[in-house]
């Protein structure tokens, strides 16, 4: 879908005019995410609602990114009669959350400033990162019957993938490589260079430099600096914290967590099952279509996270 162009002035003068109500997110992931939780709470039965993103404001000076258009257009909206017509939604990224010696969680929830509201995490994809939720997708994606001995081995892991998803998030942000380990330091093949010991994710660190170096134009002491930094961070994060599923950033959360899947149903699968399946377990369109509609589904009966904060500025809208 393709949305219009507007400076902050001229969306504002664009919700004055409208008779709906707007949510503004930052992207059309988290466009789609909405989408699936409106339906399942059946907001749209009893309100319009449009749902912006950031690419469709520009010329905002010193703001290049998405959340940075929002907040300034949140910030901009205050104390303007439109201002009730607007919900601004943005990752939190890791903001609040003190990293030294131990990590802590200032929030414990949701960021609110009168109408713009933070991700309870990182980013919206967080949300995902639920034993339910990611249990479920994964049955749908299998189609095996090897999956019921797969996701078995999965949940004894799972804490431990988080806790290297939430480490692998800190050393990038460290070392500021997150934009280039989101592009292809979880590439799908890796699940290979993952071995499953006792409860405990184990990663193959000098294949991953060299496979890194060799395929995806890292330099060797920038993957050795990294890798030094994920073990930092791995000896700080308890499996057991909740914090870590909050922390990490929800791409790279994403695909660490599923190439901890992807070995698990290896261990357990004949080779020609687990080919087959591949396929559709690296479909990302579609892993990603699922995760966000069984999200919805969980949300709506008050199985995980979502953002609560949302639905009831809207509901008030409805009773208004």
């Amino acid at each position: 879908m393709t949305q219009s162009k507007y400076t902050p002035d001229e969306y504002i003068r664009y919700l004055q005019m409208s008779n709906n109500q707007h949510l503004l997110v930052e992207g059309s992931s988290d466009r789609k995410a909405f989408i699936a939780l409106f339906y399942r709470f059946d907001i749209n039965q009893d309100l319009v609602i449009d749902i912006d993103t950031g690419e469709m404001i520009h010329e905002v000076p010193d703001h290049p990114e998405n959340r940075e258009r929002i907040e300034y257009i949140a910030q901009k909206v205050r104390g303007q009669s439109c201002s009730n017509k607007l919900i601004t939604f943005v990752d939190r990224e890791f903001r609040r959350f003190v990293i030294e010696t131990t990590i802590e969680d200032t929030l414990q929830g949701h960021y609110q400033q009168e109408r713009l509201i933070w991700t309870r995490g990182h980013s919206l994809e967080n949300y995902f990162l639920n034993r339910l939720i990611i249990k479920d997708v994964f049955e749908e994606l299998s189609e095996s019957e090897f999956f019921y001995k797969a996701i078995v081995e999965f949940e004894n892991v799972f804490d431990d993938a988080l806790k290297w998803s939430a480490a692998i998030s800190l050393a990038a942000k460290e070392l500021k490589m997150i934009q280039k380990c989101d592009k292809s330091f979880l590439d799908n093949r890796y699940w290979t260079l993952l071995h499953l010991c006792e409860n405990e994710v184990k990663l193959d660190q000098q294949e991953w430099i060299e496979i890194v170096v060799r395929e995806k134009k890292f330099k060797q002491p920038e993957v050795e600096s990294l890798f030094f930094e994920i073990y930092k961070f791995v000896e700080i994060i308890s499996s057991k914290q909740q914090i870590h599923k909050w922390i990490c950033h929800g791409h790279l959360g994403i695909k660490f967590v599923w190439l901890v899947y992807l070995r698990c149903f290896f261990e357990q699968c004949p080779t020609d099952q687990f080919n087959k399946s591949l396929r559709k377990l690296t479909n990302y369109e579609r892993r990603d279509h699922t995760l966000r509609t069984t999200w919805a589904k969980h949300s709506a009966n008050e199985a995980c996270v979502y953002p609560r904060e949302v639905i009831e500025m809207l509901a008030n809208q409805i009773d208004s």
